[in-house]
């Protein structure tokens, strides 16, 4: 991984043809970047790809799979989420006390 300094109005290139210029620097430390690519290429917030794949997974019962996107705690799943994991693990037979315990983590912190 490389590591930029970079203030408001000053830009990184990746490659030929990505712009990444700093917008903004907020109070609160909340950067604004904008972001010039082509439109082939695919740019999205890390925890909205990592939420999509979760949902993914679940469609396609890789719930083992879901369960490890789960584990990196970049998102918080839904009720409704989390209960159809929970669900498909325990038919599919991969419903560990470990998994259980996850899962449980993530209801306990609504409360």
């Amino acid at each position: 991984m490389i590591v930029l300094s970079r203030k408001v109005n000053e830009t990184i290139i990746i490659g030929d043809n990505i712009k990444l210029v700093v917008i903004k620097i907020g109070g609160d430390k909340v950067v604004k970047l904008g972001i010039d690519a082509p439109a082939e290429i695919p740019i999205e917030r890390y925890e909205a790809r990592m939420l999509r794949d979760f949902r993914d997974n679940i469609k396609n019962s890789s719930y083992v799979s879901a369960c490890k996107i789960l584990s990196y705690g970049v998102f918080t799943p839904s009720d409704s989420d989390l209960s159809t994991l929970e669900k498909g693990l325990q038919e599919s037979g991969e419903l560990t006390d470990e998994r259980k315990s996850f899962i449980n983590k993530y209801y306990s912190k609504r409360k």
